[in-house]
């Protein structure tokens, strides 16, 4: 099944799958609680299978492989949502969380825009890798390669920005 997976079969690969989702799926959700995150993490983990068919070892087997595979995804995953979360925790702090849901709406419609305003003030490659970690929702590591720059760069880029974000949606 793996030597006809390695070479493309369609079919292999649906029967790896029917084979293994549930594994993929038991161990996701040890670690992501809502339902569409684990099934996101499971196609995933299936897509990057597919993708990497040609480099995988016969003889380690699928077990292993895949054990791997979804521990990488969920971290990856998991690291994505941390970053979403610290993005919409550091706009919720600089504006306050005493207003209620109609203030709300208004408040984050004008945050949001004053945030846009921000980003374009931005060096160009700052806002590029800013907007890549927090809407994009990549990793460090996944901008670094995307845009060839070092991760340590990403780090910085994503350091001054939301310094220069709190200093002036602080002061509005």
């Amino acid at each position: 099944m793996l030597l006809r997976l390695k070479n493309g079969d369609t079919e292999a690969f649906a029967c790896v799958y029917r084979r293994y989702w549930r594994k993929v799926y038991r161990f996701a959700s040890l670690y992501i609680t809502l339902p569409a995150d684990v099934e996101e993490v499971v196609q995933d983990v299936f897509l990057s299978l597919w993708k990497k068919r040609g480099t995988i070892e016969v003889e380690q087997g699928l077990d292993g492989y895949l054990f791997i595979a979804t521990r990488n995804t969920v971290f990856n995953h998991l690291r994505r949502h941390f970053n979403y979360s610290f993005y919409r925790a550091t706009l919720e702090e600089a504006v306050g969380n005493s207003y209620n849901n109609v203030e709300e709406d208004l408040h984050v419609a004008e945050l949001r825009q004053r945030l846009y305003s921000l980003l374009g003030s931005m060096p160009t490659r700052r806002r590029e890798v800013f907007l890549l970690s927090r809407e994009g929702q990549f990793s460090y590591k996944e901008i670094a390669v995307r845009l060839g720059i070092a991760e340590k760069t990403v780090e910085r880029h994503i350091n001054e920005a939301l310094k220069y974000l709190r200093q002036y949606l602080l002061e509005s």
